[in-house]
C-alpha cells in the first residue's frame, strides 16, 4: 500500500540540502579514484530524490529504504520513471543503507535523526562564529565594548545561518532578507548586520563568497523617511513655548537650541555644566566618553535656574524612552501633534534635533553644524539634514535676487 503524501515544508528542502551538503563533505574525506569523483555529483542527486521521498512519505526521518524500493517500482509501473532510472536509484539506495551505512552514525552524532533537523548550522555557528564575531564587533566599534546592538547583529546571523545552509553569499543574503517581508528600517539594519558578518570573515580570511557584491548590497529607500525628518515651522514651535511649563521649556531648548538627542538629555549631570566657561558634557551616540559642547547664550539663564530648583545630580530625572513620551503626551495634550502644514507629518521630541539642523546650516554652516551635532562624519549630516535645508534654499534662490 502507497503511503499518504505529504507536501515538502521549506525546514523539509532546507534539511535535504543541508544532508546533501553534509555528504558531500562526508564522502571525500575518503580514497575516491577519478571515476567515483565524476559520479558523485549524479549520486547526490539521486540522493536529493532519495531524502524527498523520506520527506513526503515518513516526515523527514532518514531510513526506508525497502519502502523506497517498492515506491520506485510503484512509479515505474505508472509510467513516471523509466526502468533504467529505477535501477540508478536503487543502486543509490542500496549503497546508501549498505556500502556508506556509517553516514547515517554520522548524521546521527550530529543530532540529525530527520531530514527536517536544520539545527545542526544554528549549533556549528555558536561553535566557529559567535564569539569571535561578538569579539570583532566589540573591538571595531567606538565603545569598545558589548552593546544590544552587538547582541543583535550576532542573533540576525545566527537565524540566517540557520536557514541558509551556511551559505554566506549575496544572492543567498537577498533571498532570505526578501522573504522576511520587513520594513525598509528593518530590512536596512538586517542588510547592517549582514556586511558587518562578511567584513569579519574577510578580516579573519575566512572563505566568503563574493565579498564585494555583498558589501555593495544597497539599502532600502525608507518612504517614511521625508515623513519622520523634517524642521519644525517657527510659528508653531513658538505656540509650544508658550504652553510649556518650566521643565518642557528646557526640553525644548536643549532639542531646538542645542541639537541635542532625548538620550543626550537625560545623560546629563549638574556636574556635567560648566557655567563659568559656558561648556556642557555630554554622551553622545556612538561614543564611550562625554564630549564637550559650548552653552548657547539664550539657554544659559534657564539651565542655570532648573538646576538651582532642583535637587538631583540629573537635570532630567527620565530615561530616553520616557522623556520622548512625555514630550508627545505635551503635545497630544496641546493639540500640537501633527505639523502646520502637513498633516501626514508627526511631531516628536527629535524633530527638535532636526529644527536645530535646519536652521544651524543656514546660520553657521555644514561642517561647524556637523560637530554641534557630534556626528562622527559629515556625510551623516548631509545625508539627514542638509537636503531638506538646500531644497528649501532652491526654492526661494530667486527671491534673494
Amino acid at each position: 500500500m502507497l503511503e499518504k503524501k505529504q507536501d515538502l515544508s521549506t525546514a523539509h528542502v532546507l534539511g535535504v540540502k543541508l544532508v546533501v551538503q553534509m555528504y558531500k563533505k562526508y564522502i571525500v574525506s575518503f580514497d575516491l579514484t577519478t571515476a567515483d569523483k565524476n559520479r558523485l555529483k549524479k549520486v547526490n542527486r539521486n540522493l536529493t530524490l532519495f531524502l524527498n521521498y523520506c520527506c513526503k512519505f515518513h516526515g523527514g526521518e532518514v531510513g526506508h529504504f525497502d519502502r523506497y524500493r517498492s515506491y520506485l517500482k510503484h512509479l515505474h509501473e505508472s509510467n513516471e520513471i523509466s526502468s533504467g532510472e529505477v535501477r540508478l536509484r536503487k543502486l543509490v539506495a542500496n549503497n546508501f543503507n549498505t556500502h556508506i551505512s556509517g553516514y547515517l552514525s554520522f548524521l546521527r552524532s550530529r543530532n540529525i535523526t530527520r531530514v527536517s533537523n536544520t539545527k545542526y548550522y544554528e549549533k556549528v555557528y555558536d561553535d566557529q562564529f559567535s564569539a569571535p564575531f561578538s569579539a570583532y564587533l566589540k573591538s571595531h566599534s567606538k565603545l569598545n565594548r558589548d552593546t544590544p546592538s552587538t547582541a543583535n547583529a550576532v542573533r540576525v546571523i545566527k537565524r540566517y545561518m540557520n536557514v541558509s545552509d551556511g551559505n554566506i553569499n549575496a544572492d543567498a543574503m537577498l533571498l532570505w532578507l526578501d522573504s522576511l517581508e520587513i520594513e525598509p528600517s528593518t530590512y536596512n539594519t538586517y542588510l547592517q548586520h549582514l556586511k558587518s558578518f562578511a567584513r569579519f570573515c574577510k578580516y579573519h580570511n575566512n572563505y566568503v563568497e563574493d565579498a564585494d557584491k555583498i558589501l555593495s548590497i544597497p539599502r532600502k529607500e525608507d518612504s517614511e523617511d521625508e515623513i519622520k525628518r523634517f524642521a519644525i515651522e517657527e510659528a508653531h514651535l513658538k505656540k509650544m513655548y508658550e504652553v510649556a511649563d518650566f521643565e518642557t521649556h528646557l526640553i525644548l531648548d536643549l532639542g531646538s537650541k542645542m541639537g541635542l538627542r532625548a538620550a543626550s538629555m537625560v545623560s546629563i549631570r549638574q556636574k556635567d555644566i560648566d557655567f563659568e566657561n559656558n561648556i556642557i558634557h555630554i554622551i553622545a551616540k556612538g561614543y564611550n566618553k562625554r564630549k564637550k559642547l559650548p552653552i548657547p547664550p539664550q539657554i544659559k539663564g534657564i539651565l542655570k535656574a532648573h538646576c538651582t530648583a532642583i535637587s538631583s545630580d540629573k537635570i532630567l530625572p527620565y530615561s530616553s524612552n520616557n522623556l520622548s513620551q512625555k514630550f508627545s503626551k505635551f503635545l497630544e495634550e496641546n493639540n500640537l501633534r501633527n505639523s502646520t502644514f502637513d498633516s501626514r507629518k508627526t511631531i516628536s521630541l527629535h524633530n527638535l534635533r532636526h529644527t536645530f539642523a535646519y536652521n544651524s546650516i543656514e546660520k553657521f554652516g555644514l561642517r561647524k553644524t556637523s560637530l554641534l551635532l557630534l556626528h562622527s562624519s559629515i556625510t551623516t549630516t548631509e545625508e539627514h539634514y542638509l537636503k531638506h535645508r538646500s531644497q528649501d534654499d532652491l526654492m526661494n534662490i530667486y527671491q534673494e535676487d
